[in-house]
């Protein structure tokens, strides 16, 4: 199964830019849906996309529920898949690195807080210990992969709707840091389910 999960991963993501894929966010603009393009898989991170596509998806199914396996469907970068969750991840860290961002401690929310798009990004991190309690109470996993889905469209959407590189300093900080806090819940949580996460695609 993860031969074959790998094969497709590696078959279906190599593709000519421009070819996109649609981002699942609900208020992504349209411009957005275009620029989103296809993920070259780098080899190296073939096997790790197809552990999380295989994991992900029977993970996701609530108690009780027949689970069914799609190869296309598990593997899409598009949706409510694991490698979608990992392409968060590797998005944020990327914008992490690029910006050279050090947390310097000391922050200034001022009108960070002001944005919606920062504020339920905010309200979505602060749900991550409840998640993670309620999935381990009700021998639940799904309850853990819908919360880290919901935190990757937040994410997307405090992306494409915050200038977070050409803030003022202060806020700078604030909006970066808060990228990290997602990067940090988003690889806790995948952990918690026994996905590694790729730093990036």
């Amino acid at each position: 199964l993860l031969d074959a999960a790998q094969g497709r991963v590696v078959g279906a993501n190599m593709v000519e830019p421009g070819t996109g894929i649609n981002c699942p966010c609900p208020k992504c603009s349209s411009e957005h849906r275009q620029t989103l393009q296809a993920i070259p898989v780098k080899e190296k991170n073939a096997e790790k996309i197809a552990q999380a596509a295989i994991k992900y998806a029977f993970l996701k199914v609530g108690v009780g529920k027949d689970v069914i396996f799609d190869f296309e469907k598990s593997i899409s970068f598009d949706g409510d898949t694991g490698p979608y969750l990992l392409y968060v991840y590797a998005r944020g860290n990327s914008l992490l690195k690029d910006s050279d961002f050090k947390n310097l401690g000391n922050l200034c929310v001022g009108s960070c807080l002001e944005n919606p798009y920062t504020k339920e990004l905010l309200r979505q991190i602060s749900k991550y210990r409840d998640s993670v309690l309620n999935s381990g109470i009700g021998y639940s996993p799904s309850i853990l992969c819908q919360y880290l889905f919901d935190l990757g469209q937040e994410f997307n959407n405090f992306y494409q709707n915050v200038r977070i590189l050409d803030a003022q300093d202060d806020d700078r900080v604030f909006l970066l840091s808060l990228v990290e806090a997602t990067m940090v819940t988003m690889k806790e949580g995948l952990n918690l389910l026994g996905i590694e996460v790729v730093d990036k695609m």
